[in-house]
């Protein structure tokens, strides 16, 4: 359509091709070698050794909801290839796909993995920003109207080492119904100010902002 940045495209052989992609496709778990493809660049699907030494020593933050719990358990097992890492027995999960990442009642982690024989190491930490508490939903980027809450997120800017990339994934929690379109927006503006804020001497930090598509239907 016109004005999308990328599009779907199918390939075969078990590789990605220019202009597409480049690397293994079996790193995204394509048994039908659907992959998208962006206009503006050729992404890499990287191999687990490949990841492994891009992250190495690094600290990567990421701020979301249930989506990027996946995302995160997703990366930690299929690309890191860390499928031993659960911090609580399987009896103590919530049996749900989604939740699968974290014990029903911590939505956050900060966690340093290693490989194996190496030497490599990388440290990963998930926040929650569905809501001002941990169990909360539905509020969002409003959240950041919250002193508590920006409290919380300064503490990880505010010693000598600091997150090497910061992603912040905008979702579900932020588009619910009982906002209108112009909070919504009002509530994005003053996140971003926040943010900006935040991160103070530290904006060479790479910050990856991505927003989800919103539900269809009502929410139950």
């Amino acid at each position: 359509t016109d004005g999308a940045v990328g599009r779907w495209v199918r390939l075969s052989g078990g590789s990605c091709v220019a202009p597409f992609c480049t690397g293994d496709l079996r790193m995204i778990h394509s048994p039908s070698g659907w992959v998208y493809a962006p206009h503006h660049c050729v992404p890499h699907l990287y191999s687990t050794a490949e990841a492994w030494r891009c992250l190495d020593k690094k600290w990567l933050l990421l701020w979301g909801d249930s989506t990027v719990q996946d995302t995160l358990r997703n990366f930690i097992e299929g690309v890191l290839g860390m499928h031993d890492w659960m911090p609580v027995s399987a009896s103590e999960v919530r049996v749900n796909k989604v939740y699968q990442l974290l014990p029903l009642h911590q939505r956050t982690m900060d966690r340093t993995f290693s490989r194996n024989g190496t030497g490599q190491s990388t440290r990963l930490t998930m926040k929650w920003n569905g809501h001002v508490e941990m169990l909360g939903k539905y509020l969002g980027l409003a959240s950041y109207r919250n002193a508590s809450y920006v409290r919380w997120i300064r503490k990880d800017f505010t010693g000598e080492v600091v997150p090497d990339v910061v992603f912040v994934h905008s979702a579900m929690h932020d588009v619910r119904s009982a906002f209108s379109d112009a909070e919504i927006l009002q509530n994005l503006r003053h996140a971003v100010r926040q943010w900006e804020t935040v991160r103070g001497r530290h904006r060479r930090v790479p910050f990856v902002w991505r927003t989800a598509g919103a539900w269809a239907g009502p929410l139950g």
